[in-house]
């Protein structure tokens, strides 16, 4: 599993944009012990304690308030969620 995020107002990639995982796990979200921070190309290329001969559903929370806040663009959303 690996993420790219891309910055469509200024056309290049999110550096430095924490993200958390988590596993569904019957019927609630647990937050994995991974907690990432996107590179300079905007990527996260490992998650290291996610097997991958292990099925699941997981989701990416992005953390996105304090990139935008950083970069002095407004925005009406603090995070966004991927459920993969």
């Amino acid at each position: 599993m690996s993420t790219h995020i891309l910055d469509t107002t200024i056309g290049r990639p999110s550096s430095n944009v924490q993200i958390k995982l988590y596993k569904l796990v019957e019927d609630s979200w647990e937050e994995s012990s991974f907690n990432g921070t996107t590179d300079s190309d905007g990527r996260v290329r490992d998650f290291p304690n996610v097997n991958p001969q292990v099925c699941g559903v997981y989701k990416l929370r992005f953390e996105i308030a304090e990139y935008f806040e950083r970069n002095g663009i407004e925005t009406l959303y603090p995070f966004i969620e991927v459920k993969l």
